[in-house]
């Protein structure tokens, strides 16, 4: 029996754009699907808290604590699980080297707004819930900015969802020949933050942040692609 050849018009095919260049300046859709996903994501979390009962200022004091905590964290996150990529300590700092982590950016916000939370005698569950689609959210748009930048690209895969490696610059390096393809998981985020925001509550008593802080976790744990 003769084998089933490869879908290849399945694949992903596109040339990515990792740099705009605008006169002097070089700007990266990653960091700007970054910057505009956390705008959005706190323009909705405001909204929500102020139907909650949080006062403005509440709001404001915690969404700045979450934009320095993720930043933090999304860095020390990064180095922790890439500590060969730095030839010196002082290299940490600079953060054109290397990269940012997801999840260590998500714990970075949340412990950053703890002590706020604990100061203002808010709840932890009900504020988790308000900001659980927020992040999803965010992480749709910035999603976006690393598939057209082609970054975070994963192993050789038949998948039909796979990217083709181009002749092209990637925003990582494409772990396969040009023509081959990679799994992607920037896609697999964006889908499944996508998928969050449509899964309704349940209309069962529950406690308090239960179900979307259990979907995020679930759906953004790690997975070796």
């Amino acid at each position: 029996m003769a084998p089933v050849p490869d879908i290849a018009l399945a694949y992903l095919r596109y040339d990515p754009l990792v740099r705009i260049h605008l006169g002097p300046l070089s700007i990266s859709p990653h960091g700007m699907g970054i910057a505009i996903g956390f705008l959005l994501g706190a323009y909705f979390f405001l909204n929500w808290c102020r139907k909650a009962g949080l006062t403005d200022d509440q709001v404001y004091s915690l969404v700045n604590r979450a934009a320095i905590g993720s930043i933090v964290g999304a860095r020390v996150a990064y180095v922790i699980n890439h500590p060969g990529d730095f030839n010196n300590p002082l290299e940490i700092f600079a953060v054109w080297k290397g990269g940012i982590s997801l999840l260590g950016g998500i714990g970075g916000a949340v412990l950053a707004g703890i002590p706020k939370m604990r100061s203002e005698g808010l709840s932890f569950w009900k504020v988790m819930d308000m900001a659980v689609p927020c992040v999803a959210m965010g992480i749709v748009v910035g999603r976006i900015g690393d598939l057209i930048i082609a970054d975070h690209l994963g192993k050789p895969t038949h998948f039909f969802l796979g990217y083709v490696c181009p002749s092209h610059i990637t925003g990582s390096p494409c772990l396969a020949p040009i023509g081959q393809a990679v799994h992607q998981p920037a896609l697999y985020d964006f889908v499944s933050a996508i998928f969050l925001l449509l899964v309704p509550k349940t209309n069962r008593r529950r406690p308090d942040g239960h179900d979307r802080l259990h979907f995020i976790f679930l759906l953004h744990d790690r997975i070796d692609f």
